[in-house]
């Protein structure tokens, strides 16, 4: 889209309830936080989907990355995955254009070694998994979580 679309109020609600724990764990981990907002740049999500909630992050004003979440039958943990995988993208290019190590978020367990995963465990938990072992670090939104 040329012409970002501005989020109704509703659309805005779903993805600052998504988005939230995500930054809240850039944030605490001292990793690059994105501006975020609030206006869709395309018509469909990542997987084909029309049905779904866009936003726009950035960290310098100038370019960016849209992200989406599917909305209807999905809960906020799957909302909260998709939008990590996205985020967790953008940090690593972002760590990287900075010069830093671009290991976000660094596993506890493997330390300089690989990033956690976002997974959703059982009905409604997302979580950060080592993707060596298969551990659950913690939730997402949990202050466990460090830069690399």
């Amino acid at each position: 889209m040329r012409h970002p679309r501005p989020l109704a109020d509703s659309e805005r609600e779903v993805m600052r309830n998504a988005i939230a724990p995500l930054l809240r764990d850039m944030g605490v981990s001292g990793a690059i936080v994105p501006e975020v907002r609030y206006e869709a740049h395309a018509d469909e999500g990542r997987d084909g989907s029309r049905e779904g909630v866009h936003a726009w992050i950035t960290a310098n004003g100038i370019t960016g990355m849209g992200v989406w979440i599917p909305t209807g039958e999905s809960p906020l943990a799957e909302q909260v995955w998709w939008l990590a995988d996205q985020l967790q993208e953008w940090e690593v290019e972002e760590l990287c254009q900075a010069g830093r190590s671009a290991t976000w978020p660094q596993c506890p367990e493997h330390p300089d070694s690989h990033p956690l995963q976002p997974d959703v465990e059982g009905e409604g938990n997302a979580v950060w998994r080592c993707p060596k072992s298969g551990q659950i670090s913690c939730p997402i939104g949990a202050s466990g979580i460090s830069h690399g």
